[in-house]
């Protein structure tokens, strides 16, 4: 597996796998509000080229398998990861967790982290867990959704 910045022309690619690997979340909870799911194309290129953020793509066998992106938040030690997937043929094989790991050392300014994910999928929740993330919120959407913030610092 390998880790590379993400160009405009793996835009398709990274939106295919992006729908991909949230649709389950659309069977489950249906459409909800930033629901990666339903971002539109011009969304990814947009991310990709964000002066504030940094895209990359996960790559296995010469195919994109996933994609990370994340942008600062307030200030320039903090950055927020907006959209973390892979492909589910993918998942649960430990490389998330390689590519995560590989992110967060590179970027060694970065001394917090922050990542929403949904507070029902407990392997998420474990996930990031595992890595040293802490739950700090958990704001219900409704009675069946909710979402855990969760924060990494160094």
């Amino acid at each position: 597996m390998k880790i590379e910045l993400a160009t405009l022309e793996d835009a398709e690619r990274l939106w295919e796998v992006q729908k991909a690997a949230f649709y389950e979340y659309i069977e489950k909870y249906g459409h909800f509000e930033d629901n990666p799911y339903d971002m539109t194309f011009d969304r990814i290129k947009f991310n990709i080229n964000y002066h504030l953020g940094k895209y990359y793509k996960i790559i296995k066998d010469d195919q994109i398998i996933g994609g990370v992106f994340g942008f600062l938040l307030d200030r320039d030690d903090m950055m927020k990861i907006a959209q973390f997937y892979l492909l589910p043929d993918y998942q649960a094989q430990h490389l998330g967790e390689e590519a995560l790991k590989y992110v967060l050392d590179i970027h060694q300014e970065i001394k917090v982290w922050v990542v929403d994910t949904i507070y029902q999928e407990t392997l998420n929740i474990h996930f990031y867990e595992k890595l040293g993330f802490e739950i700090v919120d958990v704001e219900a959407v409704d009675e069946d959704l909710s979402f855990a913030t969760l924060i990494y610092k160094r």
